[in-house]
């Protein structure tokens, strides 16, 4: 009988002994599995989880297509030891697609760029960035940019062509919706103004338009007052002569008019005033038109000697302001006169 017993009581340990071995190898298996499951699902770059109740394995989770929730599916049944997948994974809800131009904005501003708007793909998102950061070396490049399907024909080049144009500025904002682009901004002269607009266009591939819309940045009174001072210094002693009742500028004055293109063009960014003067001989409104002619033809000579259109306004004011009495031939003859005012002045624009 004891006999019996110790055989009853071996039987029973070896028993205890095989399930709890069997317990421990089931558990391996089970970690085994859900770790090559997770690992599989990361690489395909799906965001489920995985559970698993020995050999089978049960996906849950959302996606946006019914080809990825096949796709894990079929993934996990592929690895070795899974005996049954259950694919309870189910289907995000799509957003509407979106309507409306395909838009794209860069604001330039506080040291920053920021980049708004849709790209059609990482590949183009990355390649825009990266442009944008080229272009406006040490600045803050912030990405606010959406996917958004497919672009413009030659979208991400028009981009990429743009951005150096809108770096040259201060401050400045560009837009394209569809192939149509917008750029404002400031500009420290009226050279890199006139520049800015010209490399837009040039930049963009054929198909798209460009406009521009900037203005010039203000200038400090100390800047204004430095180039007014040029300008006296120049003109101290010496006036711009015209041909015989003409408003042409007699030859004996290109001299000081080409010295006087040099100034104006070194206060690149100050707006400058031509301003023409008459006597009081005549009647007012002759006087009036004579003055207005012969302060165009100054600045119509200006021009020509590069100074940028932006940068000047003619103005005449006849025998409005007189700085010498009108009954005398000297001071008639000082009242005949151009003068030029630096800074934004009466009449003028910018």
């Amino acid at each position: 009988m004891q006999r019996t017993l110790i055989l009853i009581a071996g039987l029973i340990t070896m028993a205890l002994l095989a399930v709890w071995c069997l317990d421990k190898h089931v558990g391996e298996i089970q970690t085994d599995i859900l770790t090559r499951s997770d690992e599989a699902l990361v690489a395909r770059g799906l965001r489920l989880s995985a559970s698993v109740s020995g050999q089978d394995v049960t996906l849950t989770g959302a996606v946006d297509s019914r080809q990825a929730r096949d796709d894990a599916a079929l993934l996990v049944a592929a690895l070795d030891g899974v005996r049954v997948v259950d694919n309870q994974v189910t289907l995000l809800a799509l957003p509407p697609a979106p309507t409306g131009p395909y838009v794209f904005e860069a604001v330039s501003d506080a040291g920053q760029l920021v980049l708004g708007g849709n790209v059609p793909d990482d590949a183009a998102r990355a390649s825009i960035v990266g442009a944008a950061r080229q272009a406006f070396r040490g600045r803050l490049v912030l990405d606010q940019l959406t996917l958004r399907g497919k672009a413009p024909q030659d979208f991400a080049g028009a981009v990429k062509g743009a951005l150096p144009v809108v770096a040259r500025l201060d401050d400045g904002s560009l837009n394209f919706s569809d192939r149509r682009v917008t750029l404002r901004g400031v500009a420290a002269n009226t050279r890199i103004m006139d520049e800015v607009e010209r490399s837009l266009a040039a930049s963009l591939p054929t198909g798209y338009s460009a406009s521009a819309h900037l203005r010039l940045a203000a200038q400090s009174e100390a800047r204004i007052a430095e180039c007014q001072t040029s300008f006296d210094r120049i003109m101290a002693g010496r006036v711009v002569l015209f041909e015989t009742g003409s408003a042409r500028p007699s030859a004996d004055s290109f001299p000081l008019l080409d010295e006087m293109a040099a100034a104006v063009k070194d206060c690149g960014g100050v707006a400058v005033e031509v301003q023409g003067h008459t006597d009081a001989q005549g009647a007012a409104q002759s006087n009036l038109g004579l003055s207005q002619r012969r302060a165009q033809a100054v600045v119509d000579y200006l021009l020509r000697e590069g100074v940028a259109a932006g940068q000047l306004v003619a103005r005449g004011y006849g025998e409005s302001r007189p700085i010498a009495g009108n009954d005398s031939a000297a001071g008639r003859a000082r009242n005949r006169r151009i003068e030029f005012r630096a800074g934004t002045t009466e009449g003028s624009e910018q």
